[in-house]
């Protein structure tokens, strides 16, 4: 697999590759961009992506060992962007974009612009953005972030230049000031990953939807106590699945992981739902605290996770002295 990294503070385009419990970096091309920025890559066309908040930098000959050719794509004023995506030639943008929630452009056409996807109306409500997309196969989900309620929306990009609105779903709630942040496709579920904040502290929600339906199933919940009493937990900064296995970004604590079969067991059971004031639905915790299996870091802050195989997983680190890493993590169980 391809993916841009941080390498000793510099973004690199790497080639990525599980060997047994180990994964190799193989880095191909030092990138104009700042280490941690949201990217996207396709090594078949010779691109990379990546945000800068008020546009997309599309970068060609890459993966050619040349020159790398820079083109930058501005946003409409006022654009905040917060996710991207890219399937063939059509890079998807989310976030505030002007007026807009999601933009698309063919990056294959020398006179392209940026042109809207269709949202559901009530999707558009003030305050309301996109904060991250995610491809599920031929499925492209965005994740609507704040301002109750909340939606999952889904388009067909079987056709990634007509992109069709199949849907939204309500997002459940798992406490106040919710913001829904980051995705991960796995093979029977979607893990979306939030966060809280009230008297009680903080809470990190890690939900799962089944794929088949996208029915929530249930959440893994870590606190940050306030009056809350009990030990304080590591944050969760980023989700990643491979197969049915989610690997967590947990800050200082380092990397933390929930086998296949305890999310194959959450997405075979009822959730536990409730409703309050006829609208709120509230999500139970569905996934005990020891199902978490943790893999400490000493003196790294894990900010992501890449999954590179059930057994592998490639943690983006800040060291000590600040500069931005990426480091290989055996998630395979003892």
């Amino acid at each position: 697999m391809w993916c841009v990294l941080p390498q000793d503070n510099t973004s690199w385009l790497c080639r990525v590759t599980a060997y047994g419990d180990l994964a190799e970096l193989e880095p191909r091309a030092a990138l104009p961009v700042l280490p941690g920025a949201r990217c996207v890559c396709d090594p078949e066309r010779d691109l990379v992506v990546a945000l800068t908040g008020s546009a997309a930098v599309v970068l060609r000959g890459c993966f050619l060992d040349g020159e790398v050719e820079e083109t930058v794509l501005p946003l409409p004023e006022g654009s905040e962007a917060h996710g991207l995506a890219l399937r063939g030639a059509v890079l998807w943008v989310a976030g505030r974009c002007g007026d807009e929630l999601l933009l698309s452009r063919d990056l294959d056409d020398p006179r392209g612009r940026w042109v809207p996807l269709e949202v559901p109306p009530e999707v558009r409500k003030k305050g309301k953005a996109v904060d991250d997309l995610v491809l599920c196969d031929r499925t492209l989900l965005a994740l609507d972030d704040i301002i109750f309620p909340k939606y999952l929306l889904r388009y067909d990009v079987t056709d990634p230049r007509a992109p069709a609105l199949l849907g939204r779903h309500e997002l459940p709630v798992h406490g106040t000031y919710e913001r829904y942040r980051r995705g991960a496709c796995g093979e029977r579920a979607v893990a979306l990953l939030s966060s809280t904040f009230g008297r009680g502290g903080t809470g990190f929600h890690v939900s799962f939807l089944e794929r088949e339906g996208y029915r929530s199933r249930g959440a893994f919940t870590l606190h940050q106590r306030g009056l809350r009493e009990g030990p304080e937990e590591p944050p969760v900064e980023g989700v990643a699945m491979v197969g049915d296995q989610a690997v967590l970004a947990l800050g200082a604590g380092g990397v933390g992981v929930l086998d296949a079969p305890v999310v194959r067991a959450l997405c075979e059971t009822p959730a536990r739902q409730e409703r309050v004031l006829d609208r709120l639905v509230y999500e139970r915790e569905g996934i005990p605290r020891e199902a978490l299996r943790e893999l400490p870091l000493p003196g790294l802050v894990v900010l992501d996770v890449v999954a590179v195989s059930a057994d592998v997983a490639v943690a983006v680190v800040k060291r000590p002295d600040g500069s931005l890493h990426a480091t290989s993590v055996c998630t395979r169980a003892a």
